[in-house]
């Protein structure tokens, strides 16, 4: 990133509202942090102290990511996939992004089954998964220093889709598509969330990891769009050295997003 002087703003942006909600969210959490370091100290003594403020600082870093990603810097999360993209010659893709107006959604009723059944697959457009973020917050206050590598390893899958849902709206891929693709590529979307779940753990430095592996993100798109390009290229090839009986005008275009035109 430091090669890269056009990601400095958005760091920079990035940054200054992930101290921010950090902050605030610590010092809303205080009196809390009291009741616990009291209780502590009474029931385990006085190394409770250091462990309760562990657990504070993650569960104040945690609400950071999760209010920052879905609502403060969502936008700016966009531009610097709809940026990669442009700069590697994607210029149209990321455009399109300037004029949808509306994202794909799901039904509510339909997420909340979705989640209690399949947790590790459920991911959502802007929308906090409330029996997710429960869960979370019990792991991150009954398992300091160790709970954030469980959410990690739990929501892998969702964390690295969620890197790809600009990528997502962008193609105008709906829910249903979205989870078939995530299903079969299920084993890359585990490792990359991994990864980048880890790197985003720390205060402060988060920021540079958010930025990081949202360009990482973009990257893996441009990566499926040359596929994409390079399997319609030799689809179309070989339909055009098929025997003269045989339909040419029919095209078929594979790849993970497969799209069909017929006369």
């Amino acid at each position: 990133m430091i090669t890269r002087p056009y990601l400095w703003g958005y760091f920079f942006f990035i940054l200054l509202n992930q101290l921010f909600i950090f902050i605030l969210i610590f010092v809303a959490l205080l009196p809390l942090n009291i009741v616990l370091s009291a209780a502590g100290l009474v029931i385990v003594g006085p190394f409770s102290h250091p462990i309760v403020q562990v657990i504070m600082v993650q569960v104040s870093q945690y609400l950071t990511l999760l209010l920052g990603e879905n609502y403060v810097y969502k936008s700016t999360i966009q531009s610097v996939n709809d940026c990669v993209l442009s700069i590697h010659g994607y210029h149209e893709l990321a455009t399109r992004g300037k004029y949808l107006k509306h994202y794909p959604k799901i039904n509510k009723k339909t997420s909340f089954k979705i989640s209690l059944s399949d947790i590790p697959f459920t991911f959502y457009d802007c929308n906090i998964n409330i029996s997710e973020t429960v869960l979370s917050l019990i792991i991150l206050s009954v398992a300091p220093v160790v709970g954030p590598y469980v959410l990690i390893v739990l929501f892998s899958v969702r964390k690295g889709a969620t890197f790809h849902q600009r990528y997502f709206e962008l193609k105008g891929m709906e829910y249903k598509q979205q989870r078939r693709y995530v299903e079969a590529k299920c084993f890359q979307y585990t490792v990359f969330g991994v990864v980048s779940g880890i790197f985003t753990l720390l205060p402060v430095f988060s920021a540079v990891f958010t930025v990081t592996n949202i360009c990482g993100a973009a990257l893996w798109s441009i990566e499926i769009e040359e596929e994409n390009q390079r399997l319609y290229r030799q689809k179309k090839f070989n339909r055009v050295k098929e025997p003269s009986g045989k339909s040419k005008n029919k095209i078929e275009r594979q790849g993970p997003f497969s799209i069909r035109h017929s006369n």
